[in-house]
């Protein structure tokens, strides 16, 4: 018997005559059911595997193609049973045409009938609906965490008054002041070690509040050109910079004693005069004190006069007497995330 992979012609079988020649096609369907009985094949089984295939097929074509004429179930029955009793009417086609078989005639791998007998439910595939597309989507998060932890002791030095340390930095017993940059001034409560900083047009930040941007100076509306910070000592600071400008310029007043420094807004900026002068050559006599703000809480929380907190948030306690070292300690952590996503398809056909 050939290979499961032959092909095998299903042809109409015509009832066997007396005492005359088979057509060819009769004759060769003869001998291929005697092969296959004596395999254990059987005819009827072929004709039900031949059924369920042309109706896998008539299914599909009738899902493309709804309008179609549907087969009544009894004529299939009826054909059926013709070609397993012989009267199916194709012996004058098979003589016409000598050895040629007929065109209505379908090439049915054996496999796939065996198959088919073995598994009712198994579907033969069509060649039209054989193309299959698979799509494969993979995402992948890495996520990096940085976590850094700094401790920091530090004895405080007594400070008597006012003292310019240098061009960026004054300080007094209980205050820090530091001119950073042409636009950004900090100042920091050494006792509580707490600081803010006010920076850019000008905004204010204090480092107990996440963000850098807590508050405007156009939050006050008294004036647009001078704002005042009093602090826990007495000490008064007054910064000169319009509500939507930067640093012009900072004066520093503590009992007798005052120092000036210019910033970016300043046109002695650009000339050499930056920052904390020693000896400034146009000190005024005095510097309105414009919107007024007083330090409170834990160091850097803001009122206003009446009292109503402004900038800030107590997150710790205030500190009423002067401690001998602070100890700081600071816990940062940095979260990065990567995410990777990729697209394959594959078409096979």
């Amino acid at each position: 018997m050939p290979g499961p992979c032959c092909i095998l012609k299903i042809f109409l079988l015509l009832p066997k005559t007396t005492q005359r020649a088979l057509p060819p096609c009769i004759a060769w369907m003869q001998r291929r059911e005697n092969r296959m009985r004596s395999n254990g094949l059987d005819l009827a089984s072929l004709v039900t595997a031949r059924r369920l295939l042309l109706n896998s097929r008539d299914a599909r074509k009738q899902t493309r193609t709804p309008l179609q004429k549907k087969t009544n179930v009894l004529d299939h029955f009826k054909e059926d049973q013709a070609l397993l009793s012989g009267n199916c009417g194709c012996r004058e086609s098979c003589q016409n045409h000598g050895n040629k078989l007929p065109a209505e005639n379908l090439d049915i791998k054996l496999a796939d009938l065996i198959n088919r007998l073995q598994d009712p439910d198994q579907g033969v595939s069509d060649p039209s609906e054989s193309r299959r597309t698979r799509v494969e989507a993979r995402v992948s998060v890495h996520t990096e965490v940085k976590t850094e932890f700094r401790m920091e002791y530090r004895s405080l030095e007594r400070v008597d008054g006012l003292v310019l340390r240098n061009s960026q930095l004054a300080e007094t017993d209980r205050y820090r002041f530091e001119f950073l940059t042409a636009d950004r001034l900090r100042i920091v409560d050494k006792w509580s070690n707490r600081c803010t900083t006010i920076w850019g047009d000008p905004h204010v930040d204090v480092d107990d509040v996440e963000g850098a941007r807590d508050g405007d100076f156009k939050d006050l509306s008294g004036s647009n050109t001078h704002t005042t910070f009093m602090l826990l000592d007495g000490t008064r600071l007054t910064i000169t910079a319009l509500d939507d400008g930067i640093i012009e310029a900072v004066d520093i007043y503590k009992d007798n004693e005052r120092v000036r420094g210019y910033g970016g807004a300043s046109s002695l900026f650009n000339e050499g005069m930056q920052y904390f002068q020693q000896d400034p050559v146009d000190l005024p006599s005095s510097v309105p004190l414009g919107d007024v703000v007083r330090a409170g809480g834990d160091g850097n929380d803001w009122y206003s006069p009446s009292g109503s907190l402004l900038w800030g948030q107590t997150t710790g306690p205030a500190i009423q007497n002067r401690p001998q070292s602070v100890l700081q300690m600071s816990l940062t952590q940095e979260v990065s995330q990567a995410v990777e996503a990729s697209i394959s398809v594959d078409t096979q056909v």
